[in-house]
C-alpha cells in the first residue's frame, strides 16, 4: 500500500476550496486567466472547449479531453450522439420549437409514453409543466406531495442536494448553500443517510440492525409541524453533490415499507442516477417502487436544456394549472430530446456495454483502493462512482485538498473530473457518459492513477 502523502505534524487543514479548476477556475486569478474580457458575472475558463464528440471535448488551442463527469453529469449518451441531434434538427426545422401546454403536440405525448414505459412499479404519469430541470421537477414533486397528503414536513438526507430554487435548497441537506440566501422556513428534517464507510451508529456490515432506518422513523414521529405531518421522505438514491453515499441493495426496500406504514410517500430524486446504475432507473436495481420519481440532466441525452419531468402514480394527479406550471417546461424541442434518448437506451446491447464499462470501472477504483493508502473507499457503483479521498490516521476524515489535487492533475492528464459538496467534499466523482467503451474506461482509470500518483506525491 503506497503513502506517497504526509502532513507535517500539527499543522491545521487548509480551509476547504470552492470547486476545482476542473470545473471552473476561482476568484482574481481566474479572472486574469480568461484570455478576453467576458459580461459573465462568474468565472468561466480556461480550457474555452470549441467542440465534443462521444467521451471527448476539444478546446481552442487543440486539446483533447476525456470528460470523465459527462459535462454536468448530463450529456448521458455523449456529444452530438447522432440519433438525438437529429431529433432536435427536425423539430427545429418545423419552425415550432416550443408550444404552449395548453395545447397538444405529438412529441410531447410521445416523451411522456416513452418515460412511462421504462419507469417502474406503478408509474403512469410523466408531469412535464412544471419542470425545466432538476431543481423544478423536485419542487413539483414537494408540491403534489403537500397537496395529495395534506400534510405539510419532509424528512431528506444530511449532504443531500436536491436543486437551487429556494425550496429545494432548503430540501437539501448542505446547511452552507444556504448561509446568504433568505430561504423561507421549510419544514423539513436531515438525517444521516446509510454511510457504510463512516457509520453515524459505528456498526459494520455484519452487526447493523438498521439504526439508521430507526432514526428515520424518530424524525417521521417528530415532525417541526406536528404529529403524523410528514409527506414525504426525499431521498437520492446514491448521494450526487454529497459524496456518493450508496445504500446496501435492501435498504431501500425496508425503507419504503416502513414509509407506506406511516401512510408517508417516498420520492425519489433521480436527477443524477437516471441510466447510471445498469438501468433507466436506479428504483429498478434496489427492487423499490417510489410514488414519484423526479428525473432531469441525462434524459436529453446530449444536454438540450429544459428536459426534465416528474413521475407519478394515479393517485397524485392533484395540482391545478396555476399551481404547476413553467413557461418552458414541456417544450417540443427538449420532448424530442427525451424521446430519442429513451430510444437510443432501449437498443440491443445499450445497457451491457455500460454494465461493462462499469465493471472496469470497479475494477481499476478498487484496485487504486487498496494501493493508496489515502484512498479511503469506492462509493457508487456502474457509472454513478468514484474515490473517497482520506487523510492519514485513525480517523480517515475526508481530505477535501487532496481531492482538489487529484482533480488539478487530471485536469493537466486530459481529464475532467468533480469533486464533492460543491468543492467541500474529499469525493472525487466519476461519472462519465454512459455511451464510454471498456477501453475508454481503461484510459480513463490510467489518466487518474498518474494523478492519483502526483498528487500524492506533491
Amino acid at each position: 500500500m503506497r503513502t506517497l502523502a504526509r502532513k507535517v505534524a500539527g499543522s491545521e487543514p487548509e480551509e476547504p476550496r470552492p470547486e476545482s479548476r476542473s470545473s471552473a477556475p476561482r476568484g482574481a486569478k481566474a479572472a486574469a486567466a480568461w484570455p478576453t474580457p467576458s459580461a459573465l458575472s462568474y468565472p468561466a475558463g480556461p480550457p474555452e472547449f470549441v467542440s465534443g464528440s462521444g467521451c471527448h471535448l476539444a478546446d481552442a488551442a487543440g486539446g483533447r479531453y476525456l470528460d470523465g463527469c459527462a459535462g454536468t453529469f448530463n450529456i448521458g449518451l455523449g456529444y452530438g450522439h447522432p440519433m438525438v441531434t437529429e431529433a432536435v434538427v427536425r423539430v427545429l426545422a418545423t419552425g415550432l420549437p416550443h408550444v404552449s401546454s395548453s395545447f397538444d403536440h405529438r412529441q410531447v405525448t410521445a416523451a411522456a409514453q416513452a418515460l412511462v414505459d421504462v419507469a417502474p412499479g406503478a408509474i403512469e404519469y410523466c408531469h412535464f409543466k412544471g419542470s425545466t430541470g432538476g431543481s423544478t421537477a423536485v419542487e413539483q414533486a414537494m408540491r403534489h406531495a403537500w397537496a395529495a397528503t395534506g400534510k405539510r414536513s419532509f424528512v431528506a438526507f444530511r449532504d443531500s442536494h436536491h436543486g437551487q430554487t429556494i425550496a429545494t435548497t432548503g430540501l437539501s441537506g448542505m446547511p452552507f448553500r444556504r448561509n446568504r440566501l433568505p430561504v423561507a422556513p421549510l419544514p423539513v428534517t436531515h438525517v444521516d443517510a446509510p454511510d457504510c464507510f463512516r457509520c453515524r451508529w459505528g456498526k459494520t456490515p455484519d452487526s447493523c440492525g438498521l439504526e439508521c432506518i430507526g432514526a428515520i422513523e424518530r424524525a417521521l414521529d417528530a415532525a417541526p409541524t406536528g404529529e403524523d405531518d410528514v409527506a414525504a421522505f426525499v431521498g437520492e438514491p446514491i448521494l450526487g453533490a454529497g459524496g456518493g453515499v450508496t445504500p446496501p441493495k435492501p435498504w431501500w426496500g425496508e425503507l419504503k415499507s416502513r414509509l407506506d406504514a406511516r401512510g408517508v410517500l417516498l420520492i425519489f430524486d433521480e436527477v443524477q442516477t437516471f441510466g447510471r446504475t445498469g438501468s433507466f432507473f436506479a428504483a429498478g436495481y434496489y427492487g423499490v417502487d417510489p410514488d414519484m420519481i423526479a428525473v432531469s440532466k441525462g434524459i436529453s441525452g446530449i444536454g438540450i436544456p429544459g428536459a426534465a419531468a416528474l413521475l407519478m402514480t394515479e393517485n397524485l394527479r392533484v395540482l391545478g394549472t396555476a399551481e404547476r406550471s413553467l413557461t418552458s417546461a414541456g417544450s417540443v424541442l427538449a420532448c424530442a430530446a427525451v424521446e430519442a434518448t429513451i430510444q437510443v437506451m432501449r437498443g440491443p446491447g445499450f445497457f451491457e456495454n455500460a454494465r461493462r464499462s462499469g465493471e472496469v470501472l470497479a475494477d481499476r477504483l478498487e484496485r487504486m483502493a487498496r494501493e493508496f493508502e489515502r484512498v479511503g473507499t469506492v462509493r457508487g457503483f456502474g457509472l454513478m462512482t468514484g474515490l473517497e479521498m482520506v487523510r492519514s490516521g485513525s480517523d480517515r476524515a475526508p481530505d477535501a485538498e487532496l481531492a482538489h489535487r487529484v482533480v488539478d492533475e487530471c485536469m493537466k492528464n486530459g481529464l475532467l473530473l468533480r469533486t464533492s459538496h460543491y468543492g467541500r467534499g474529499g469525493f472525487v466523482k466519476v461519472r462519465p457518459p454512459l455511451v464510454i467503451g471498456e477501453d475508454e474506461a481503461h484510459d480513463l482509470c490510467d489518466r487518474l492513477q498518474r494523478a492519483l500518483v502526483t498528487a500524492l506525491d506533491s
